[in-house]
């Protein structure tokens, strides 16, 4: 199932915004989900990890599901919007939303700071 045009372009923006480091994205309540604000509206990414345990008997085969969401919350912290692609949909936009996911997670807890810290009390190579 193909994403949502307008989908397609917020999710391009945002992995681009998010690798300029353009964005502030943040932790959340949920161990697995991240939010950003832009202006009125926030957007909060998401892997479902109820569905990444559920395996399907298809063949023989066992399949996990594992599925990225995103959330759009307008001004008044309603939830307008949510878009949920899993591995079995569609992988290609899966590892988009995964990639997403990932960045907003090292962002969140600023993982690039943390290690050039971490290198620095190491000290030189010898």
């Amino acid at each position: 199932m193909p994403l949502p045009k307008e989908y397609q372009s917020i999710i391009n923006k945002l992995i681009l915004k998010t690798e300029n480091t353009e964005l502030d994205w943040e932790e959340t309540s949920n161990d697995d989900a991240y939010s950003v604000s832009l202006g009125p509206i926030s957007v909060i990414v998401k892997k479902d990890t109820g569905e990444e345990h559920v395996a399907t008997l298809l063949g023989g085969a066992i399949v996990q599901k594992r599925s990225i969401s995103i959330q759009v919350i307008n001004e008044f912290g309603s939830l307008v919007d949510t878009l949920r692609v899993t591995n079995s949909d569609d992988e290609d936009h899966y590892r988009r939303l995964l990639k997403m996911y990932e960045l907003a997670r090292r962002k969140a807890h600023r993982v690039d700071e943390v290690l050039e810290s971490l290198d620095r009390l190491l000290g030189d190579d010898e």
